[in-house]
């Protein structure tokens, strides 16, 4: 077998009758050239890998000594990877398949899969931040996706939504990409990893007595986001589950509404015992024929918050900026702080699995303390009312 040369080249001819002819080099074992009836020229390697016959085209070949050079080198280096164990063509194959799959494309198969495995508020987020604050990324594919690229996305969202809306987006896309690792070829890393939440810690800011107040007081003779806002502080629940309460979820006989696991971040069925004044409010709310949400409009429950809060933070002007995901921490510091009920029973009011309710306790401690959260809720209505 003559080594591949340009005088080899230009005078390999192809036999009447045959489709083509193949010329191997000494050089490089499995490495040729195949010259076609029209006259085109390509160089190709044969190789195996894990006793696998494999064939790999290397490009256009021309009778130049530097493009039969450049090719030789580039089949030396596949035919020792492969005495490694490592195949070019499946390497192709995953490039080919991955450019195909861009992040709004994963984005829509990563909702479906996480559809039945998040709570329905949760799942409903992650699909804003994913669907929203990613969009700039959407066309690009995922193994294309470099940790220079989500900075500069979190850095617009930080700017324009604020720096904890940033941090969540950076968690969505994150869990987006553990989940892809395991699905994608090619795909190598989380680029979110390395990057560093824009927020300062966690929050820890609670409202005092005084705040609780103001608040109440601020949210009087408002739209429905100002009954939601009363509800909170007396529930101490999340804010998306008062805002997506639905009447066939409250039991005003049993004075309590249960929020389905669905709905619920820890994705256990919750029930919420109702104070007098907590009834009185539900009551107060009109019922619309055929809708089952208690707030907002259409098919889905109250959504005006950014707007609504700019209104209430007009009326509490004097106040520490607070955020309403602050008044369910107040609510558990006040529980702790009057004494109104003991640490697990606050934690089963707002439906922590962490502490008293976490690690082994919350395996096998499958007691819901109803009795005991009604009593708590009941006596914290009556606190806000004295304070109100």
């Amino acid at each position: 077998m003559p080594a591949l040369t340009v005088k080899r080249l230009q005078g390999l001819r192809v036999s009447p009758g045959k489709r083509d002819a193949v010329l191997f080099d000494t050089t490089c074992p499995g490495f040729g050239v195949r010259k076609f009836e029209s006259g085109r020229m390509s160089f190709f390697l044969k190789y195996s890998v894990d006793g696998r016959a494999r064939k790999v085209s290397l490009g256009p070949a021309l009778p130049n000594t530097d493009v039969i050079e450049s090719a030789r080198a580039k089949a030396c280096i596949v035919q020792a990877r492969a005495q490694l164990g490592e195949d070019e063509i499946a390497k192709r194959e995953a490039r080919r398949t991955t450019v195909k799959r861009t992040l709004g494309q994963l984005i829509e198969r990563f909702l479906a899969a996480k559809r039945d495995e998040m709570s329905e508020t949760y799942h409903r987020d992650t699909t804003r931040y994913l669907r929203e604050y990613w969009s700039p990324l959407h066309d690009r594919a995922v193994h294309m996706i470099k940790r220079v690229d989500a900075v500069n996305v979190l850095d617009g969202i930080a700017d324009k939504h604020g720096k904890a809306t940033a941090d969540r987006a950076r968690s969505a896309l994150s869990s987006f990409f553990g989940w892809a690792l395991d699905r994608v070829p090619g795909l190598e890393a989380n680029p979110l990893i390395a990057i560093k939440a824009r927020a300062n810690g966690k929050r820890d800011r609670a409202l005092n007595d005084g705040e609780l107040r103001k608040v109440w007081k601020a949210s009087a003779n408002t739209d429905e986001h100002g009954t939601i806002v009363r509800l909170l502080i007396l529930t101490g629940q999340r804010k998306s589950e008062i805002a997506d309460l639905q009447w066939s979820e409250i039991d005003f006989a049993k004075r309590r509404f249960v929020l389905p696991a669905k709905r619920v971040k820890n994705g256990r069925e919750h029930i919420v015992p109702l104070s007098e004044e907590a009834m009185r409010i539900l009551k107060a709310v009109p019922m619309i024929a055929g809708r089952d949400y208690v707030f907002g409009e259409g098919q889905r429950g109250f959504q005006g918050w950014s707007k609504s809060k700019a209104v209430l933070d007009g009326k509490l002007r004097r106040m520490k900026p607070w955020r309403l995901h602050d008044i369910r921490r107040s609510v558990v510091t006040g529980l702790n702080e009057h004494r109104v009920a003991a640490p697990h029973i606050i934690e089963a009011v707002v439906n922590h699995v962490s502490g008293h309710r976490g690690g082994i306790c919350g395996v096998y401690n499958k007691a819901e303390y109803l009795e005991e959260r009604t009593a708590a809720l009941e006596a914290w209505g009556r606190h806000v009312m004295a304070l109100v």
